[in-house]
């Protein structure tokens, strides 16, 4: 990579420090601008969940510069009848996020991404990991005690997802519904992680593609080694990456009140954004 530096007739008048402090200026907006550029970029979908915007910055300081649309905004549903799998190419990674409500009644959006997602590493959280395991022919189930709040230690298979995390770590949960294991035993998804004591499942993972599911909020400040997660599953993106080169983002958006996905998307600068 490489650049040329040019100093106006002006600027070469002024004193050597003031040319000095031009020029460190300059590299310092372009070394800015590299590395925004090659941060993965993530299309993440609100399924309208008070969490969301947890989960974008949960994913921005892990390095990864996401995009927040609303799983029911009409413009993003045009898109993807035109060419949704044009649309998901201008992105590195796919993140389904959580959501009230039962996984077999969210919006068909969420249905032609994971159709078109082909090899796009894709995450789910919550209803979104519940809704991972509908598409692959599982089932969910109401649990006996819903786990609203509720702080559970995970026992891991050493997954992916999970590499380098301890067993037992503590994770926040907020659901009454999840995957019903037996539902998984000809499907294409392996469970990786239960919770310790209660056993019930906590992560699932496709046996072939990059697709991974979390029934835990891993955003959560009470979940500590959830940062542990986005770089796991950051890693994955980054291989990818390497088969194919990262979607360029170097131009700033902020959220507005118009009706194009393009300008709705939200992508998270360097300052992040309020937690809903």
């Amino acid at each position: 990579w490489g650049f040329t530096l040019t100093l106006t007739a002006s600027a070469l008048q002024h004193s050597r420090p003031a040319r000095l402090a031009l020029a460190f200026t300059l590299l310092t907006r372009s070394a800015s601008a590299l590395h925004h550029s090659q941060r993965p970029k993530v299309l993440l979908v609100d399924c309208h969940d008070s969490y969301t915007h947890n989960v974008a910055s949960w994913l921005h300081d892990a390095g990864a510069t996401p995009e927040v649309v609303a799983a029911d905004d009409a413009a993003f549903e045009e898109q993807l009848n035109k060419d949704a799998a044009a649309l998901l190419r201008k992105y590195d990674a796919l993140v389904l996020s959580p959501g009230p409500g039962h996984p077999a009644h969210v919006p068909r959006t969420l249905h032609q991404c994971l159709r078109h997602a082909d090899d796009m590493p894709v995450l789910g959280v919550c209803l979104g990991h519940q809704f991972l395991a509908l598409s692959e022919g599982g089932a969910v189930k109401r649990l006996q005690e819903p786990q609203h709040g509720l702080v559970s230690r995970v026992a891991h298979t050493g997954s992916r997802l999970f590499k380098g995390m301890e067993q037992g770590f503590e994770a926040t949960r907020y659901h009454s519904l999840t995957v019903d294991e037996s539902s998984l035993t000809n499907s294409d998804l392996r469970i990786t992680a239960r919770g310790l004591r209660e056993g019930d499942v906590l992560a699932v993972e496709h046996v072939a593609k990059p697709r991974y599911g979390v029934q835990f909020h891993p955003e959560s400040v009470a979940t500590p080694r959830g940062s542990s997660i986005a770089a796991n599953f950051l890693d994955v993106v980054r291989e990818r990456s390497r088969r194919r080169p990262l979607v360029p983002s170097i131009q700033k958006h902020v959220p507005t009140s118009t009706s194009s996905f393009v300008t709705r998307a939200t992508r998270l600068d360097v300052d992040g954004v309020d937690a809903a």
